[in-house]
C-alpha cells in the first residue's frame, strides 16, 4: 500500500470588490509533502463559471489520472461564484472534500444573496450537503 495520497487543493487568490476577474489556483500535492504541480484559471467575481472552470482545469491537466481527491476551501470563490460540488465529482470522477474554518451563518448568506439578486446561488449551497 502506498503511504501517500495525491490531492488537488483549490482556492482563489486574495482580491477586492473592484476585481472583475479572480485567479483560481490548484496545487497538486503528493502525501502532503511534495508539491508536484500548479494549475490555474480565472473566474468572474460573483459569476457562475467556477464549476465549469474547475472541471476544465482538472480534466485538461496532466495530473488527472493521479488525483485521488479534490480539496476546496469552501464552496464560494471570487465573492459569490458558487461551486456545484456534485457536478465536479460527476464530471471528473474524483471525490470533492470541502474544508471550512467555521460553519457559515446561512441566514446571513441567504439575505445577502437576496439583496444582490442572486438567490438562485443558495440552492447550490444546499446541494453541497451538511
Amino acid at each position: 500500500m502506498k503511504t501517500e495520497i495525491r490531492v488537488l487543493g483549490i482556492d482563489d487568490v486574495s482580491h477586492t470588490r473592484k476585481d472583475s476577474s479572480i485567479l483560481l489556483i490548484g496545487v497538486f500535492f503528493r502525501g502532503g509533502q511534495f508539491m508536484d504541480g500548479v494549475l490555474a484559471t480565472k473566474i468572474k467575481r460573483d459569476g457562475n463559471d467556477t464549476t465549469a472552470k474547475i472541471i476544465r482545469m482538472i480534466n485538461r491537466s496532466k495530473f488527472l489520472a493521479n488525483i485521488h481527491a479534490i480539496l476546496l476551501n469552501g464552496i464560494a470563490f471570487g465573492g459569490f461564484n458558487v461551486v456545484n460540488i456534485k457536478a465536479i465529482t460527476n464530471q471528473t470522477k474524483i471525490p470533492v472534500i470541502t474544508i471550512i474554518r467555521k460553519f457559515p451563518d446561512f441566514s446571513k448568506i441567504k439575505a445577502a444573496l437576496k439583496q444582490i439578486n442572486m438567490e438562485k446561488k443558495y440552492r447550490l449551497m444546499e446541494l453541497a450537503g451538511k
